[in-house]
């Protein structure tokens, strides 16, 4: 990417973030103005929520999970107050918990059937008010969840698309700029799913990283990229130095086309051929000659 291509692209970053925000502060005016739910702390809690998104929106995409976690747990808290913050939070994490035990779907839901009973029977003679924010948040979704997790449905690309902003009508520029920010998210949910298709077909999963000597603007720092990768799973091989002590016109096709000419190939062979002699787990076990 050029700079004037980096710089477009951080300008139209700019622009989405200006648009959202203005948007949020047009809802907080109206909320304001026309007293919609005065007698409860919608208000305060929307001033939270504002506040949130503008730190979320510029904290880098690994830290915002994490971020967005911690918001939303301090947000029951400043909601509810400590004590009933504290049960919510407190019942809601033992649902979750019966969802992940490592028992049979059947029996996790017969678990939660009972716990939700007794639960029922406890709301019955309590008038806490913590009871309606608990009943919202998992009366429904516990079931939606359950039923994700029987069924490992997981979109993360949608999640991904969601996040940014995208639409059908927007140009590719636009689509790259909205998108940018969510590079190390794409590249995580891209590399877990080829990871776990391998494993499920028994594959090892392996995973070279192989930079073409003159490229120096790339999306993602290379130790980042490397780390992705091997966090998803990936047998690592960093052939980060193939080309050392070759010029680049050496073994690259032209100035403009970054593939190997027939010099680099040979190159990469033989540096990928050293490495695999010195790593035999890099192959499948039945390939493998003792030493």
């Amino acid at each position: 990417m050029s700079s004037h291509d980096r710089a477009a692209t951080a300008t139209s970053i700019v622009e989405v973030l200006r648009t959202r925000a203005d948007t949020n502060s047009e809802i907080l005016l109206a909320i304001h103005l026309f007293k919609i739910e005065a007698q409860k702390p919608f208000l305060a809690v929307m001033y939270f929520v504002v506040g949130g998104f503008l730190v979320h929106a510029w904290l880098p995409s690994r830290l915002r999970p994490a971020f967005f976690v911690l918001l939303s747990l301090a947000g029951i808290v400043f909601l509810l107050g400590w004590p009933n913050g504290a049960r919510v939070l407190a019942l809601g994490g033992g649902l979750l918990v019966l969802c992940h035990l490592p028992i049979p779907m059947i029996f996790r839901v017969l678990l939660i059937v009972v716990v939700g009973g007794l639960l029922a029977m406890w709301r019955v003679e309590s008038s806490a008010a913590f009871w309606p924010i608990l009943g919202s948040m998992f009366m429904f979704r516990l079931m939606v969840y359950l039923y994700d997790l029987s069924h490992e449905r997981r979109r993360p690309h949608e999640v991904l698309n969601f996040g940014a902003g995208i639409t059908p009508d927007m140009s590719s520029g636009e689509i790259e700029a909205r998108l940018q920010p969510f590079a190390s998210d794409s590249v995580r949910v891209t590399y877990a799913g080829l990871v776990k298709e391998c494993r499920k077909r028994h594959v090892l999963p392996v995973w070279i990283y192989l930079p073409m000597p003159g490229i120096t603007e790339v999306s993602l720092k290379s130790s980042e990229i490397v780390d992705l990768a091997e966090e998803a799973g990936f047998v690592v091989v960093n052939l980060a130095k193939w080309s050392d002590g070759y010029d680049p016109a050496e073994v690259k096709l032209s100035a403009t086309d970054y593939h190997a000419n027939a010099r680099g190939h040979q190159v990469i062979t033989g540096r990928l051929y050293e490495i695999i002699r010195e790593r035999p787990e890099l192959l499948p076990p039945w390939t493998r000659k003792p030493r």
